[in-house]
């Protein structure tokens, strides 16, 4: 993200960088899900000057990349 981001995963707040920044990866703790699983996302984005962008991205076990949801 370029300026502030959270996210919520099933409720539970998984980044919480909600300041003025520059282009930035926010790094997060690791998220159970099990495959068939219904799970809530929620993803809060604010933008103050410059540059705007947000991305979400996960990474599966094993997987050597980031993929964007």
């Amino acid at each position: 993200s370029d300026d502030g981001v959270r996210l919520w995963v099933n409720g539970q707040l998984v980044v919480n960088n909600w300041t003025n920044h520059g282009a930035t990866y926010n790094t997060s703790g690791a998220v159970t899900l099990a495959a068939g699983q219904t799970v809530s996302v929620v993803m809060e984005y604010y933008e103050n000057t410059g540059s705007a962008v947000a991305q979400l991205l996960w990474q599966r076990p094993g997987q050597a990349a980031f993929e964007v949801i």
